[in-house]
């Protein structure tokens, strides 16, 4: 069991890493030709960059200002939402978003609030009571 969780918390670790140098680079490119866009306006914008998103389904509008309310939340949904982290169990999905979270403030981006994760998490479907505990 201990060489498929190495491997598990390997690939949780290049997806959050591959996924915070997009995010640096989208960010920067995006808010230099949009400077007077909101954080929210420049993460949808990120989002809507990318070809496979432009057809979400649901109700994918109010998903989607949920979620990119923060920069953290466009990269949890990009992940969970694109195929590479799809079917991960509950658990593995938040130990993921520890480590989006330590990658993209390593990057020099703002954190968000402990009330934004939990709203955002909620949204994804993977909110626990506990998650503070499971992502220490």
């Amino acid at each position: 069991m201990g060489i498929i969780n190495w491997f598990t918390q390997k690939a949780l670790i290049n997806e959050a890493k591959r996924i915070a140098k997009w995010a640096k680079e989208n960010y920067n490119s995006v808010k230099a030709e949009n400077p007077n866009l909101s954080d929210t306006e420049i993460h949808i914008r990120m989002l809507f960059d990318i070809d496979k998103f432009n057809g979400l389904k649901g109700d994918s509008k109010g998903y989607i200002k949920t979620c990119c309310q923060t920069i953290e939340g466009l990269c949890y949904m990009l992940a969970m939402d694109s195929g590479n982290l799809k079917g991960f169990m509950i658990l593995r999905l938040l130990q993921f978003t520890k480590y989006m979270d330590y990658y993209l403030y390593s990057l020099g981006f703002k954190k968000q609030t402990k009330e934004q994760k939990e709203i955002i998490l909620k949204t994804l479907n993977i909110y626990l009571e506990d998650w503070e505990e499971i992502t220490k």
